[in-house]
């Protein structure tokens, strides 16, 4: 995966869990499947917190995040058409979401729209 990603112009990527070894913590089970989420939320957290991350690396609101679990993954296409496919995949989906919401209703609050595919 980060031959592929390199030869696609990926950013770096934030490996996380390396070495990580999940059979030493006591009352823990799930092992590394959990540990993915885990791990994964730690990360993001730091990331974007005020004190643990440089300035540089911190994550800003609209940053687009990619989370890869990156056994035999390969990435065949460049970050740009990635990013294309993405934003038009939650396009579609907020004008599903408009077609079936009821803006009419005295009440009515704003359609929620996609984020996460």
């Amino acid at each position: 995966m980060l031959l592929s990603t390199v030869a696609n112009g990926y950013p770096a990527p934030l490996i996380i869990n390396w070495g990580r070894d999940f059979h030493k913590q006591g009352g823990w089970f799930g092992g590394s499947h959990l540990g993915k989420i885990d791990g994964t939320l730690d990360a993001l957290e730091a990331l974007a917190s005020d004190e643990e991350a440089p300035p540089a690396e911190r994550l800003r609101p609209d940053d687009l995040v990619l989370i890869v679990d990156a056994y035999d993954v390969w990435f065949q296409l460049p970050p740009r058409v990635l990013i294309e496919r993405f934003l038009a995949q939650n396009a579609a989906a907020d004008a599903r979401i408009l077609a079936g919401w009821s803006a009419d209703a005295p009440d009515a609050i704003a359609a929620p729209t996609q984020r996460v595919i």
